[in-house]
């Protein structure tokens, strides 16, 4: 039987079946793995993949100055 593991953040691969891990976040079922190698690898993809409702913010918004774009004539 397979041992799993906890992340600081809220990562869990737990044991699934007899040979595989399900990996578990924030009470979610997010992908079921083979290897404990797999499990990190996703863990840290999915930890950089934006999620839903993310946005980002161009650097240039940040100095205080929007730049609005001319009217064209």
């Amino acid at each position: 039987m397979r041992t799993g593991f906890i992340t600081q953040d809220n990562y869990a691969a737990i044991p699934y079946g007899t040979k595989q891990l399900m990996i578990i976040h924030n009470g979610q079922q997010l992908e079921v793995v083979n290897t404990q190698a797999q499990a990190k690898k996703f863990i840290e993809q999915h930890r950089s993949t934006p999620k839903t409702g993310t946005v980002f913010l161009d650097s240039s918004l940040t100095s205080g100055k929007i730049k609005r774009p001319r009217k064209k004539l």
